[in-house]
């Protein structure tokens, strides 16, 4: 029975420790995001709305028909045999009049206008998708300082964590120490000291590491435990580069301002257009025959439009004005962007010396902490000097693995440069 207890309890743990751990990348993290916002479902809703828009365009280009329908009723009706002498067939004109017409009409050519409306919608449909492009691209940049946040937390834990194991070790070797008589009872309580604050600041990180954790769970719109285990960006995802939505929204209000002026030359040129009508019942004077009639009347209509070119030559200044402050926009748009994109490489670099210093101090400093810790254990130094020299090691890894992540993070950052706003 004691027997079997055990294998099952081994296997039990067996189990649990193949349990894979849950692992969230930068990459996943911005998808969720993105789908935290909607970005999918509006980027449809748009696409079905274009679609929509050029199907109600397109009607212009179908023959266009109507039907009208009339019944009316006078109170006095002339006497046309009242007017003359001759004895002519009058027909006395009825108080009811009734009478329907059958309009039709199709464009033969409209200067253009057609095409201009649809390029008009197809810009604003894009317009819409940048919009939803560049809030989604905000929602990532916002889930990339997050996880970077995360992840410092993360891999400023597992340093602290070593240093705290090694801190035990060392609290279990001086007290055999004191027990022999070789050192004091203040280098015990240095060491228990030491480890009060090492757990002091290991709980300050977890503490840290949950609120990021909890606020890309808010952000993402899903739960992400917390014992999820961050990874380093891809270096694919780290050299992509994300132009601007604010320079492509100027280019695009460029292309708008094209087709406006071209949409107001459109009404300036003629226009051909085929009608034909036709009509049933009795007109309003026919006072020779009781019976209704059937008339119609086809034809080509050609409309010349004249003061439209007044309206246009002014549309076409407005037009060389609006484009003149874009291209004032985009070029302290691209100043703004340079200078931002100048001041991260400094930093990138600087980062990556302080990376290199920091890896070099933190080497130096774990060599003399093990040449410390033999001594301390003869009992040659103090506890001081071994304890220092552990914290600036500690120091000294944390400040590696800072610069690393910011780093990277930097990186990234300087690859996603958006400028809020275009008129600054």
């Amino acid at each position: 029975m004691s027997a079997m207890m055990l294998l099952t309890s081994i296997c039990a743990g067996a189990q649990q420790d193949d349990t894979p751990v849950k692992v969230l990348t930068l990459e996943e993290c911005r998808v969720l995001a993105r789908g935290s916002i909607g970005d999918s479902r509006n980027v449809t809703l748009v696409q079905e709305g274009a679609k929509i828009r050029n199907s109600i365009l397109k009607r212009t280009l179908l023959p266009q028909v109507s039907l009208v329908g009339f019944r009316s009723y006078q109170t006095h009706t002339p006497d046309m045999g009242a007017l003359v002498n001759h004895q002519i067939d009058f027909k006395r004109l009825p108080k009811w009049q009734y009478g329907g017409y059958l309009f039709f009409s199709q464009n033969i050519y409209d200067g253009g206008e057609y095409r201009t409306k649809r390029l008009l919608n197809n810009l604003a449909k894009e317009a819409r998708l940048l919009n939803i492009e560049q809030k989604a691209l905000q929602t990532e940049n916002v889930a990339d300082e997050l996880y970077f946040n995360a992840l410092l937390a993360e891999k400023s834990l597992e340093i602290l964590k070593l240093a705290h194991e090694r801190l035990q070790n060392d609290l279990k070797s001086i007290k055999s120490l004191f027990d022999e008589g070789v050192i004091y009872r203040k280098d015990v309580l240095l060491i228990e000291m030491q480890l009060l604050e090492s757990s002091h600041r290991i709980s300050g990180l977890e503490i840290e590491r949950e609120k990021c954790f909890s606020l890309l769970s808010t952000l993402t719109d899903s739960e992400i435990a917390l014992d999820t285990r961050l990874e380093m960006p891809a270096s694919a995802l780290i050299e992509t580069v994300v132009e601007d939505p604010a320079i492509r929204m100027i280019d695009l209000r460029s292309r708008q301002i094209d087709a406006a002026r071209r949409l107001s030359l459109s009404n300036t040129l003629p226009s051909i257009k085929l009608f034909a009508y036709s009509h049933y019942g009795k007109w309003g004077m026919d006072v020779f025959s009781d019976d209704p009639l059937l008339s119609g009347m086809a034809g080509v209509a050609i409309t010349i439009p004249i003061s439209e070119w007044r309206t246009y030559h002014r549309s076409k200044a407005l037009s060389v004005n609006e484009k003149r402050l874009l291209e004032i926009s985009r070029a302290n748009l691209e100043l703004q962007t340079d200078l931002k994109r100048t001041e991260i490489e400094k930093e990138i670099a600087a980062c990556e010396e302080l990376e290199i210093q920091a890896a070099e101090m933190a080497s130096k400093y774990r060599e003399l902490a093990d040449e410390l810790r033999f001594m301390m254990q003869k009992g040659e130094i103090s506890e001081n000097e071994y304890l220092t020299a552990l914290n600036m090691q500690t120091q000294a890894e944390l400040g590696r693995e800072y610069h690393r992540i910011e780093k990277i993070r930097k990186i990234i950052l300087s690859h996603r440069i958006f400028i809020d706003n275009l008129d600054n």
